[in-house]
């Protein structure tokens, strides 16, 4: 699920394989690291980007991993197309934390106490991107 003006045509290539994680935002999720990058030209940031990421157009992005225990269930994605234009203060932050902390909730209680499955692989939920 994706909202903005580009989801319908990004959501199918974020794709993140978990098993093992091989890119930056397999590693994010399973660490449960809430990430903004602000340039992802950065060589360091760069190469561990998937190849498919280039299809975003995205030099700053925001990254809130959906975790239930030890389950990945998603990830809250939000960007920018210019390096370092994505910049929330802590009060914005604290809200995306709290909404991405309802989702979880909403999704790991939600089929009878059961957790959902996600197929090993990420849902693009909620980009954040402005135009």
């Amino acid at each position: 699920m994706g909202l903005g003006d580009r989801a319908t045509e990004l959501a199918p290539v974020f794709d993140i394989p978990m098993q093992p994680p091989t890119d930056l935002f397999g590693l994010l999720c399973l660490k449960n690291a809430d990430t903004l990058i602000a340039d992802t030209s950065d060589p360091v940031i760069s190469k561990r980007l998937p190849a498919w990421y280039k299809h975003a157009k995205a030099q700053t992005f925001l990254w809130l991993p959906m975790v239930a225990g030890t389950q990945v269930l998603g990830a809250l994605y939000g960007d920018q197309p210019l390096a370092g234009s994505l910049v929330l203060s802590e009060r914005e932050m604290s809200l995306l934390k709290t909404l991405r902390n309802q989702v979880v909730m909403a999704i790991h209680f939600g089929a009878n106490g059961a957790v959902s499955q996600v197929d090993g692989c990420f849902q693009r939920l909620f980009p954040l991107r402005q135009t």
